[in-house]
């Protein structure tokens, strides 16, 4: 059966010149003998949006992806709506400690951590995550420094922050009676899920009328 090859790259640091999507093999005299094509995937080059739209298990490359690190919360936020709406408590906390693992192929483990710890409170809505060592250590630091309720009002803002972030991209600004639906919304699980339907829906009353 014919099979088709795909190189995926992580990083920018994987690619080199070398990776052209073809490889001959020669003889000592430089007679090509074989012709090996394969396609090049880099990871970075991808839009985000697309790489939230593909299956479960291609979200934890959602963070790698073409996407500023000021627009990576609102992809983590969009990430955990699947996982809540998709996956079972042992799925969500694999992709969830995958999606951070991968996320040091960018950054820092300090900027790692404040980037997850920053919208740490949609975690509380994803079936059994308690199990993720990831959550574990999250909610360690939280019970330290005692801002539960803080990250649980900070969450929605950036929910809704997220929110207007994506759909400008798809849809345009929104006018006057949108923006004042959307402050009007205090709803995590609400905020994310139309954080995740806006892939599906072609304007902000589209949007606004799955409510």
């Amino acid at each position: 059966m014919p099979v088709r090859t795909s190189l995926v790259l992580l990083r920018p640091a994987a690619d080199g010149p070398e990776l052209t999507g073809k490889l001959e093999l020669r003889y000592p005299s430089g007679e090509v003998y074989d012709t090996f094509l394969y396609n090049v995937v880099r990871v970075w080059e991808q839009p985000v949006e697309a790489v939230l739209a593909c299956g479960l298990t291609v979200l934890p490359l959602a963070p790698v992806a073409r996407v500023a690190t000021a627009d990576v919360p609102a992809v983590l936020l969009a990430i955990s709506g699947r996982l809540e709406r998709e996956t079972t408590p042992e799925q969500a906390a694999a992709l969830w400690g995958a999606t951070r693992i991968l996320m040091g192929l960018r950054y820092e483990e300090e900027q790692v951590d404040a980037i997850i710890e920053g919208v740490s409170a949609m975690l509380f809505g994803i079936r059994g995550i308690e199990e993720s060592s990831v959550y574990q250590g999250i909610l360690r630091r939280g019970e330290a420094k005692g801002r539960a309720e803080g990250r649980a009002e900070g969450a929605v803002e950036q929910a809704k922050a997220a929110l207007l972030h994506l759909g400008r991209k798809k849809f345009g600004p929104p006018d006057e009676r949108v923006q004042a639906e959307l402050s009007a919304l205090g709803d995590l699980e609400r905020l994310n899920k139309l954080i995740d339907r806006i892939l599906d829906v072609s304007s902000w009353d589209d949007l606004l009328g799955s409510l």
